[in-house]
Order: structure tokens, then C-alpha cells, then sequence
């Protein structure tokens, strides 16, 4: 779609358009941000997206402290430890992995002090099999990273991870300059378990809050 026609759906000036996307509106209204996002037919991950995106230049630019380390509280560990069938991760800022059983650390993880779902997907190359639709569940991530990166932009972990996988990730580099913007609330991961040759083991990724650790 043309900028013109966006500009005109949204009912705003083409100027006021051209100067919002170049970032030198100073204050954006609710109803232009929902004549825009109505205009692009945005769904509701992409609409935040453009909220924060648009809110960014506006907050105090201050020095990025060191990211503190984020842990779950133990009764989320312990509930982990429960599922023993099923395959249980717990993840953080940028993707980081908090916790998970003993299924999960086999089907995802080798024995590693540091641990990163997103680093493994990209970096690892065991991930492309593991994963039934790797590309799927990979695009996903990066639109999950600009998310993140986009809602808090002083986080010091997200734009750590951000970079270390557009440094070392060719097809991370391609799926991130398509600026997508995908919030996975709910949905399943078809994975190949390491011991059996089908692809019978499904994850469901969901919500739970970890907390910053003191350390």
C-alpha cells in the first residue's frame, strides 16, 4: 500500500505521515495510532509494536545498567519438576532459559551453565532437526526478540542476545530486517526427540513470571 492511501485511511495529512514514519512527530495521538494500525490492518502484536516503537524516541535516554540476572521463584521450579512426561521450560528476558526438567533439558539442551532457546534455535545445528518446522519457530523468535527489544529498548540482555545473533546468524539477519512483530501466546512446537527417529513430541509454549535475582 501506498504511503497516500495509508495517510488517507488513517486520516491524516501525507506530510504528518512521512514525518511519523521518519520518527519526527513529537506526540502521537491514540486515534492516529489506531487510524495507522486500522489503515495497515495491524493485528494486535503489531499494533503494540507500533505503539512502542513510536513511544521510544519520547523516553529519557539514561545509561544502560548491567542486566541482572532473572530466576524463577522456587515454587515454579518445583512445579517443573513435577512433569515428568512432558517437556517443561521456563524462559526469560531474551529468551534466556530459567528452568527445565529433566525431558527438556534432553530434547533441548546439552549440560550448559548458560542457556538461550533462541541461541540454540539459530546457532545450534542439531536445532534445524530437532524442530518439525524450524523456519516457522525461528521467525517467530526473532519476531518475539523485536517485541521485547521494542517494549523496553534500555534492556541490556535482549540487545545482548539481538547482537550476538545478527553477528553470528545469516538466516537471523535476513528474518530480522523483515521487521515482523509476533507475540506467541499459545500455540504447539512439533519437535523430533533425539531418541526416537518420529516426530511425535509436542511443546506448548505459555506464560509464567520470573523475577531479578539479588546475585
Amino acid at each position: 500500500m501506498r504511503r497516500e492511501e495509508v495517510a488517507r485511511l488513517a486520516g491524516v495529512s501525507f506530510d504528518y505521515y512521512a514525518r511519523l514514519e521518519q520518527g519526527r512527530v513529537g506526540h502521537v495521538s491514540d486515534a492516529v495510532l489506531k487510524g495507522v494500525a486500522d489503515a495497515l490492518s495491524l493485528d494486535a502484536a503489531e499494533r503494540r509494536y507500533l505503539r512502542d516503537l513510536l513511544a521510544a524516541p519520547r523516553r529519557p535516554s539514561t545509561a544502560t545498567p548491567p542486566a541482572r540476572r532473572e530466576r524463577v521463584r522456587p515454587t515454579v521450579r518445583r512445579l517443573v519438576d513435577t512433569f515428568g512426561d512432558v517437556p517443561v521450560m521456563v524462559t526469560g528476558r531474551g529468551l534466556d532459559v530459567l528452568a527445565v526438567n529433566a525431558l527438556a533439558a534432553e530434547l533441548f539442551f546439552d549440560p550448559a551453565a548458560e542457556r538461550n532457546l533462541a541461541v540454540w534455535t539459530f546457532l545450534v545445528p542439531e536445532a534445524r532437526q530437532r524442530y518439525v518446522e524450524w523456519r516457522r519457530i525461528a521467525e517467530g523468535m526473532a519476531d518475539g526478540l523485536r517485541l521485547q527489544a521494542a517494549s523496553d529498548p534500555g534492556d541490556a540482555r535482549v540487545a545482548e542476545v539481538i547482537a550476538t545473533l545478527r553477528e553470528r546468524s545469516a538466516d537471523f539477519r535476513l528474518m530480522w530486517a523483515k521487521q515482523g512483530a509476533f507475540e506467541c501466546t499459545f500455540a504447539s512446537v512439533l519437535m523430533r526427540p533425539p531418541w526416537s527417529a518420529s516426530s511425535g513430541s509436542t511443546a506448548r509454549p505459555s506464560r509464567c513470571r520470573a523475577t531479578p535475582s539479588s546475585a
